[in-house]
């Protein structure tokens, strides 16, 4: 197998996932830029992802990638084009192989005859976005129960005396964040709902009220230590 056509399939699996991550965290400026240029070195973990493409994509068409790249190059030389260098060759073949299996909409097809998959493939790369995040720290966030008992009643009234109808199905936390847009992130990343948010000594608390009473144990699963003793809900 091409070394280059590996190369080129890795290096937009992991370019698009460390991109999506930045511009969802905003953890950076990204623009103007070339993610290529700028992006951390590939991962173990996007050569792994290459080479689980590169076998979806043998399997889907009955033949290698090389082979793939030799068709394609017949196709062009049939059809007389002659595309410029830096769109063409065995790594931007790989690129275009990556960006049609995510359903990226760019494609060899765009300056060649024919597209690099001939063959519907569609591969998740999403575990990458995760480990682009995990990798940039920018989201090891404090996470804290919540300990107080405030609620809002229907006419959005806050109270902090008598009893919430459905307490003991409510998470309260506290996420604690140098911007909103990455406690924001946090929460998204994991479906949690939208909240409110103050500061506390320049320190960006969002609290997030969820009706889902694993939360917890979901979270204390993914390695945060939450402390329970000062909450008064059930779960």
């Amino acid at each position: 197998m091409s070394a280059d056509i590996r190369t080129g399939i890795a290096t937009i699996l992991w370019g698009l996932a460390w991109a999506d991550h930045v511009e969802e965290c905003g953890c950076q400026s990204i623009s103007g830029c070339e993610i290529t240029d700028i992006m951390p070195k590939i991962p173990e973990c996007a050569w792994k992802a290459a080479d689980d493409l590169i076998v979806l994509v043998e399997t889907k068409h009955l033949r290698s990638v090389d082979a793939l790249y030799k068709e394609a190059c017949e196709e062009d030389e049939i059809a007389g084009i002659n595309a410029p260098t830096r769109r063409s060759g065995e790594e931007r073949f790989g690129n275009c192989i990556a960006y049609e299996a995510l359903g990226h909409g760019v494609s060899w097809e765009d300056d060649h005859a024919t597209s690099a998959l001939s063959a519907y493939v569609h591969f998740d790369a999403s575990d990458l976005q995760v480990f682009a995040e995990e990798q940039c720290g920018c989201m090891d966030l404090k996470v804290e129960v919540g300990s107080r008992d405030e609620w809002t009643d229907e006419e959005g009234n806050s109270h902090n005396e008598g009893t919430y109808p459905e307490r003991q199905q409510t998470v309260m936390l506290d996420v604690y964040a140098l911007t909103e847009r990455h406690a924001t992130a946090w929460a998204n990343r994991r479906q949690l709902a939208d909240g409110s948010s103050w500061e506390v000594d320049g320190t960006l608390v969002y609290n997030i009220v969820y009706d889902r009473p694993s939360l917890v144990q979901d979270l204390r699963a993914e390695g945060y230590d939450l402390d329970l003793s000062e909450y008064t809900g059930e779960f």
